[in-house]
């Protein structure tokens, strides 16, 4: 059996490493020592961004992410695993003013460039393929208050129409500190979207065992048959 990982963001905390730096490099050092052979896949979070950034390129937050990028690689990118495609994307906006990152404030949604490049990457993937698609904020149902994070998003309505043309689509995200999974009904447009966001695998900082509504600290295992997928949430205390 093949296992792969997939980091959904926020493994670090930027208050620490863009003061005393090495941090990223920390996390990497210690999955190392850990001896997992797993084949880790990424996601930037918003403690990924550096807030100690000044300028910005190309019209987007990109020094906010060269801390990052120097030690995972790209902040967005696709690859292919058995049947599913999947899509890793950063959808943390940082907010400028003047041409100066603010502090702790970021929007949600693709650059103009990402979206470009998603639209091209999907053009060569034929819609009966099943998608996974991957990044830290959720990008449609957030949780069992109906908010819409697609309507919030740059680009929501443009990505929520695209990846809707996809046979399967699976999007998972974190950032939120809950779980929760939700399949659109079979009269909404999205009805092919399956939504899985998932709880922190330390818990919260403040409670520790235990995430927001009360979901235990822990991971989740994805098991892939062709197109059929299935998964568990695994504590790491409790562990049924």
């Amino acid at each position: 059996v093949k296992v792969y990982g997939l980091n959904l963001g926020d493994m670090s905390n930027e208050s620490h490493w863009s003061r005393y730096g090495g941090d990223l490099d920390n996390f990497v050092e210690v999955c190392r020592r850990s001896g997992m052979p797993i084949q880790t896949y990424t996601a930037i979070g918003n403690h990924e961004h550096d807030m100690a950034a000044q300028d910005i390129f190309d019209d987007d937050d990109t020094a906010a992410e060269l801390e990052y990028m120097k030690v995972f690689g790209p902040t967005y990118y696709s690859f292919n695993i058995g049947k599913q495609h999947f899509v890793v994307l950063d959808n943390v906006i940082m907010t400028t003013i003047d041409g100066k990152l603010v502090k702790n404030e970021y929007t949600y949604g693709l650059t103009d460039k990402q979206w470009n490049w998603l639209k091209n990457d999907l053009s060569f993937v034929d819609k009966s393929t099943t998608l996974m698609v991957a990044s830290h904020i959720p990008m449609f149902r957030k949780d069992s208050a109906e908010t819409e994070y697609q309507s919030q998003s740059a680009h929501g309505s443009d990505y929520a129409n695209l990846l809707a043309q996809y046979r399967n689509v699976h999007a998972w995200a974190g950032h939120t500190h809950r779980s929760f999974n939700y399949n659109y009904p079979s009269n909404n447009a999205l009805k092919n979207i399956e939504v899985h966001t998932l709880a922190r695998s330390t818990g919260e900082f403040w409670t520790n065992e235990y995430n927001a509504y009360g979901t235990p600290r822990g991971y989740t295992i994805v098991e892939v048959d062709g197109d059929n997928i299935s998964w568990t949430v695994k504590p790491t205390t409790y562990q049924k």
